[in-house]
């Protein structure tokens, strides 16, 4: 009885396992479904997604386009409320009822329609004959270039360090574009890059606030400097007859064993040329190799808000360590 008892027992506890085992097994199928089904499921959201995000993108774009159209059909389009509650009538008494001199508002907004293009076509006529002065400007500024190298074009490998002490002046609200008040693009000649890049138009400078303002400018190579040439637009391209914002004095120092040296002082002639090319009368400063300068202004013609550069120049010949260092030797031997 002993012995059966024991045989029970065994058998209840192998039976309780067997469950046990069972409903671990289907737990675990039941699992692998559920993973399945999300490895499905994401599978299927990462393509919807791909597919969508396109679709989206153009619905967006197309949004904001609507939306500008309808800001631009609310303030530039005429009022068609005439029009609309009075769709009876023929074209022929629209057009009278539009053109008709009694009403003072329709006499109001044509007289302000003929002035304004008449603005336009006198802005247009400004710019043309700007345009043609500036070509002949640059063909004589293109003469010297070919001429004299720059050592400070940043094509040639010139770049901007800094600018201390200086703040560069822009109206931000009437030169940046803006959708929804953010700034997505600004007009790259507001920066002090500008200085060392060529230039083709009216208003493409650099300007910085005031009349005195600093520049750094690493120079393309090690050179030895003999003359300076800074530009501007001439007084008879100037939409206002007056270039009151270009530089006055200047002076151009260089940056010799980390300290600067004057090279000399300058004054530029409003009433001269486009380019105006200095000579550097130092004699002593012509013998030290330089690879960094600065432009430093201290004063324009009159405007007491901005000063405007739109270009700057540096001319003298590549310094050659070796050549310098065979010369300094020949000259030891004949002085012996």
């Amino acid at each position: 009885m002993f012995t059966h008892a024991i045989k029970s027992a065994s058998a209840a506890r192998y039976s309780t396992c067997d469950n046990s085992n069972a409903m671990k097994n289907i737990l675990i199928a039941i699992l692998n479904v559920d993973i399945w089904i999300l490895l499905i499921f994401g599978r299927c959201l990462r393509k919807a997604i791909r597919i969508l995000k396109p679709i989206l993108e153009a619905v967006f774009i197309m949004s904001i386009g609507a939306g500008l159209l309808l800001i631009y059909g609310l303030i530039y389009m005429p009022n068609n409320y005439d029009y609309l509650n009075n769709k009876a009538k023929s074209s022929k008494m629209e057009i009278m009822a539009i053109t008709d001199v009694s009403n003072p508002d329709v006499t109001f907004v044509e007289r302000e329609l003929i002035r304004l293009r008449n603005k336009a076509l006198n802005l247009e006529m400004s710019l043309n004959k700007m345009n043609s002065q500036l070509h002949i400007a640059c063909k004589y500024v293109k003469y010297i270039d070919d001429n004299l190298p720059d050592f400070a074009s940043e094509a040639a490998g010139g770049s901007v360090i800094g600018t201390p002490d200086t703040e560069s002046y822009f109206e931000s609200k009437h030169y940046h574009a803006t959708i929804f008040g953010i700034p997505i693009w600004r007009p790259n000649y507001f920066t002090p890059r500008k200085v060392i890049q060529p230039w083709t138009q009216a208003g493409e400078c650099w300007a910085f606030r005031g009349a005195n303002g600093n520049i750094e400018i690493e120079l393309a190579h090690l050179a030895l400097l003999d003359r300076v040439t800074l530009e501007h637009i001439p007084v008879s391209i100037s939409l206002t007859g007056s270039i009151d914002s270009a530089p006055k004095d200047f002076r151009v120092l260089g940056k010799f064993r980390d300290k600067y040296l004057l090279l000399d002082t300058f004054m530029y002639d409003q009433n001269g040329a486009v380019s105006q090319t200095f000579q550097i009368t130092n004699d002593e400063m012509k013998k030290v190799p330089f690879k960094i300068i600065m432009l430093q202004v201290f004063s324009n013609w009159g405007n007491p808000e901005y000063t405007c550069i739109y270009r700057f120049k540096v001319h003298g010949k590549i310094y050659d360590h070796y050549s310098d260092s065979l010369s300094s030797e020949a000259s030891k031997k004949n002085d012996e």
